[in-house]
């Protein structure tokens, strides 16, 4: 596409099985609009220094596309899914302060412990070690949190966030975000247990990590993955401590589901208590202390 008359190819549908190709739009002033699906699993390249645009819904587009030269958008301050802009600016807003009550550094700071030998001596005190542990977390947390919230409250201005939040929302926000916390810490508690056999966890910290990246939905909502992805997310508990509280703040969750959450969340709070216990003990039991 040479010049500018063509502005548009909503008349045509792109199969890419069959196309196999792309467009070279040769104008950088000219910017053609695809409004049509784009299907098939063929290639599609993006060349020439224009600009093309999709607008359809390509969901039955399963290859990737390539951008050589120019821009390629994709919509035009529409919506993916049901995620405007303003709809997405919100979601990994609300996604970082929930993500930043529920974060913990346990696998890390149990492995440097253990190699100090710090733990050693908590493990003589008449207290458990992990209310250190829950301390130390939540304290970050008093600190962190006002900061990250002026931050976030200034984005969401300057990018326009979207967000209107009801009440009923908002009483059920508070039980779920605690449950969100606990379930995580006695999940990533059990992890970094593991140094009681290996010493280092760092392996399993970024496995583990990369996992939540994808189950958790902090790689995107995840009613915009792949079905077999959300179904996973819904078996594991990593959606329940980030990705739950989220789309709950933001009122993508009916009241109905917003109790059945909770309940999962309770069960997994419940397996993930007895399943710390355990590996606890069998942990002291294998552990050799080493440091200074």
């Amino acid at each position: 596409i040479t010049g500018s008359i063509i502005t548009n190819l909503d008349a045509y549908t792109f199969n890419t099985a069959v196309i196999n190709g792309g467009f070279d739009i040769a104008n950088p002033a000219n910017n053609v609009t695809l409004s049509t699906n784009l299907v098939g699993a063929g290639s599609f390249t993006k060349t020439g220094a224009g600009t093309l645009t999709l607008l359809g819904n390509n969901a039955g587009f399963s290859a990737t596309i390539g951008v050589s030269n120019g821009v390629l958008q994709i919509g035009n301050g529409g919506s993916v899914g049901d995620y405007t802009t303003g709809a997405f600016v919100s979601y990994f807003l609300v996604l970082m302060l929930v993500n930043q009550f529920t974060y913990t550094w346990l696998m890390w700071d149990y492995e440097w412990r253990i190699r100090e030998g710090i733990l050693s001596f908590a493990l003589l005190k008449p207290v458990h070690p992990i209310h250190s542990f829950i301390a130390d977390n939540l304290m970050s947390k008093a600190i962190q949190l006002p900061v990250l919230t002026v931050i976030a409250v200034a984005l969401a201005f300057t990018f326009h966030a979207v967000l209107s939040v009801s009440l009923w929302v908002v009483l059920a926000f508070i039980p779920v975000l605690i449950l969100a916390f606990f379930v995580r810490f006695l999940l990533e508690w059990t992890l970094a247990q593991a140094a009681f056999w290996t010493t280092r966890v760092s392996s399993l910290n970024q496995l583990y990590f990369l996992l939540l990246l994808l189950f958790s939905g902090q790689i995107a909502p995840l009613s915009l993955l792949p079905h077999s992805i959300q179904i996973a997310a819904k078996i594991l508990p990593l959606y329940w401590t980030v990705g739950f509280p989220t789309e709950l703040l933001l009122g993508k969750i009916t009241p109905s589901a917003a109790l059945f959450g909770i309940g999962v969340q309770a069960v997994w709070l419940i397996i993930t208590f007895f399943l710390a216990g355990a590996v606890f003990k069998l942990g002291t039991k294998a552990y050799s202390a080493v440091g200074q």
